[in-house]
This record gives C-alpha cells, structure tokens and sequence, in this order.
C-alpha cells in the first residue's frame, strides 16, 4: 500500500517541519506533497530536506488540497494539516 500525504501550508513553516519529521516514521507513506500559498526559502530547504514535492497554489485550504490532489501519484490521498500529530500505525 502506498499512501501521498498532502499538506496545505500558509505561513507555519515551524508546524510544517514538526509534521514532516513525524511522518518520517509513518508506515505506508510513498510520496509527502507540501502545497503553499507562498514559497520562501526556508520552506524550500525543509522540503528539501525531507524530500516532500512543494508546490505553491492560490491560498485557500481547498484550493491548496485540490492541487496537491492533482500532483499525487497514489491512489491513497490522505491529507493533514500542518499541525497533526499522526499516530505511527496510522498508515496501516
């Protein structure tokens, strides 16, 4: 099972990292998709870093969800929000 995580961001770049360093431990996950209302250098090198696909897309949750959505790659979306705590078994 493959899972595309979706992430819309605005302006919690701190959140953002939390989230990703967490999923590194997630069972399943295959691809992390970080969709921005705006791109500054820091989220760059986080992205990065963790080797999350960053897009930028209009602000607005939908919005930024519906073009990460687009982008994936796995039939499995799950979306999650800058600032959850995923369980590590919740990819099974």
């Amino acid at each position: 099972m493959s899972i595309s995580v979706i992430i819309p961001v605005h302006d919690d770049t701190a959140a953002c990292t939390r989230l990703l360093t967490q999923l590194r431990s997630v069972w399943g996950i295959s691809e992390v998709i970080v969709s921005a209302s705006r791109i500054d250098a820091e989220l760059q090198q986080i992205c990065m870093q963790f080797d999350a696909r960053l897009i930028e897309a209009d602000q607005g949750r939908g919005i930024q969800l519906n073009a990460g959505a687009r982008l994936a790659t796995h039939s499995i979306l799950w979306f999650l929000h800058a600032d959850a705590t995923p369980d590590v078994d919740a990819g099974r």
